[in-house]
């Protein structure tokens, strides 16, 4: 009985890949940019204590912050997007780990701007951009600053809370870990009993539209019970998630987590709990509309 499985990326065509090279030719210019990175953070030091002196020393800084920003986030998406493709791939899985720590180190170094900031003052700031050409394109970025104040912290603690980043990883990294590479999933089957086919998280939404039922339901219960079966590994890996989003809510003061997960993109949680009244409220409409869909999609298979 023949197997479907799913291509190694080397069988894959190049087309149909990411092309990583459009952001380092090879991991060796990954390797050399690591590098100068973080020869750079020393010099982010160099504007502690100096944001105040004016607006030219402002413009400079914001334009290294930048910089540094972008070159960092490049680091992790190359990183993250090799990995990715391969997460038994211990050379990208490095990369990744040395990434994501620089990541946090890189929000460790720049803290104390923002406390530093809003100790010049909106109103100061915001005159600065107005009449400072190269401060111009800042003028959301104070403003989202000014609405985000209440929870920016001293420098002190902002350093803090940028070193925890990179330990906090842990939990969310060990349950990638566990389903991205560990869990073995059983084989689905047709009905015919004439093909099996491999389950993986990237075939299962084929394999859930199979017009065989027999394929659709061995494929889920193949992935549920993969899941099942290191159910208390990953309960433990939810429940820290769960206890290091109570903390950045406390230090930050945030109500709730919830309110701390909305307020950095500007959504209300008025509007979260009005979204999930909604759904309840309709569920009815909703469970008749999955009926019907379901219907239909057996209809067409007869």
């Amino acid at each position: 009985m023949p197997t479907t499985t799913v291509p190694a990326r080397s069988e894959i065509p190049v087309e149909h890949t990411w092309n990583l090279t459009n952001i380092y030719p090879t991991p060796a210019d990954w390797e050399a940019k690591l590098t100068e990175v973080k020869a750079r953070l020393p010099l982010s030091r160099q504007f502690q204590g100096r944001l105040g002196e004016g607006p030219d020393v402002l413009a400079e800084w914001l334009a290294h912050f930048q910089d540094l920003l972008k070159d960092t986030q490049r680091l992790v998406m190359y990183a993250s997007l090799d990995y990715s493709t391969d997460t038994n791939n211990q050379a990208a899985a490095a990369r990744t780990a040395q990434a994501t720590t620089l990541a946090a180190t890189v929000q460790a170094a720049v803290s104390f701007a923002e406390p530093e900031l809003m100790g010049i003052g909106f109103d100061v700031l915001r005159a600065w951009q107005q009449t400072h050409p190269p401060l111009a394109i800042y003028a959301h970025y104070f403003d989202n600053l000014e609405r985000m104040s209440a929870h920016v912290r001293s420098a002190e603690i902002e350093e803090l809370l940028g070193q925890v980043e990179d330990p906090f990883r842990t939990a969310a990294n060990t349950h990638g870990i566990l389903t991205n590479s560990e869990i073995p999933f059983a084989t689905a089957h047709a009905s015919d009993a004439s093909q099996t086919f491999e389950v993986t998280h990237g075939a299962l939404g084929a394999l859930l539209s199979s017009p065989d039922r027999e394929v659709r339901r061995t494929a889920w219960e193949s992935y549920a019970d993969g899941h099942l079966a290191y159910k208390n590994t990953m309960a433990n890996a939810l429940a820290a998630g769960v206890k290091q989003d109570v903390f950045r809510a406390r230090a930050r003061r945030y109500a709730s987590s919830l309110e701390a997960a909305l307020t950095p993109p500007n959504i209300s949680t008025t509007i979260f709990h009005n979204l999930i009244e909604t759904f309840r409220r309709n569920l009815p409409t909703a469970s008749l509309l999955a009926a019907a869909a379901a219907g239909a999609r057996r209809a067409n298979v007869v």
